[in-house]
């Protein structure tokens, strides 16, 4: 298949919630944008110290590895 055929090609996705009874899961859908974005300031925090913080204790590098894994494990990136 050449890719200039799947430019054309396009899928339209619908998101249903049932409210009252997925409120909940409306509004985690409706922030899921904010929530990647916080994982992403966290990972980079995190990126800081492990990497280029010089004065970092032994701890300090294991806790941001450690939520670092957290984060990228998380699937979001």
């Amino acid at each position: 298949m050449d890719i200039n055929e799947l430019e054309y090609k396009q899928t339209e996705v619908t998101y249903k919630f049932y409210l009252p009874d997925n409120k909940d899961e409306l509004i985690t859908f409706q922030n899921s944008i904010n929530y990647l974005t916080a994982l992403n300031d966290i990972y980079d925090r995190c990126r800081q110290v492990w990497k280029y913080k010089e004065d970092a204790t032994e701890e300090e590098v294991k806790l941001a590895e450690r939520i670092g894994e957290i984060v990228t494990e998380s699937g979001c990136f």
